[in-house]
């Protein structure tokens, strides 16, 4: 009996904890990207806006990447939430300009397409992380952190400008939070205390 209630104690109060995981968009190349559910990881990210992003396996750190489509109209929203839903902490990205090269034409170093960084709870906006780009080419990557160590149930990346100079990012890096403990182990829990209630009582009749 007292195994019991330490079982269900140890189940109650003992957070479930996830190491940080990373997006990195390995194995698609979508042009433009597919607007459904993509699943990697614990995560899943798709297009809740527009359709200016392609899914590439020709640009990544390493291979292969999230792609804004050039000149295309601003606005377009990619959203990822964790699938079984719930909290996490967005860290770091990486970013280069897919094609940025001054011997590139007719892609422009000096009119890069920017995303911004979104950061949700709810309908609440945490944080924003806004107009980010890189005139650095391909496959030289910038790590840029979050602004923010806030908890959020869901970041959206959206094209803040549109240009000839196309984005990259990869390697979206996100941490999971300890999950609160779910009804049926509360539950679990009170039958295990009621039992050995019963069980003393018992004991002392005796």
């Amino acid at each position: 009996m007292f195994a019991k209630v330490l079982l269900a104690l140890v189940i109650t109060l003992s957070p479930t904890y996830a190491l940080a995981d990373n997006i990195t968009f390995d194995a698609f190349n979508e042009f433009p990207m597919n607007p459904g559910a993509h699943i990697e990881g614990l995560f899943t990210y798709q297009l809740s806006v527009g359709n200016a992003w392609n899914l590439s396996n020709s640009f990544g750190n390493p291979v292969s990447g999230l792609v804004t489509i050039a000149g295309d109209v601003a606005g377009s929203t990619l959203d990822i939430f964790l699938t079984a839903g719930g909290l996490f902490t967005f860290n770091r990205f990486d970013i280069a300009c897919a094609a940025c090269a001054s011997n590139d034409p007719p892609f422009s170093l000096t009119d890069p397409e920017a995303v911004d960084f979104i950061g949700k709870n709810g309908a609440a906006t945490t944080f924003t992380l806004a107009n980010q780009f890189s005139i650095v080419n391909h496959p030289t990557y910038a790590t840029i952190n979050s602004p923010s160590s806030s908890p959020i149930d869901r970041l959206q990346i959206r094209i803040s400008r549109a240009g000839t100079g196309r984005q990259v990012l990869d390697n979206i890096n996100l941490t999971p939070l300890p999950r609160v403990s779910e009804p049926s182990s509360l539950l679990m829990l009170i039958s295990a205390l009621a039992s050995l209630g019963v069980g003393l009582s018992r004991t002392k009749k005796k």
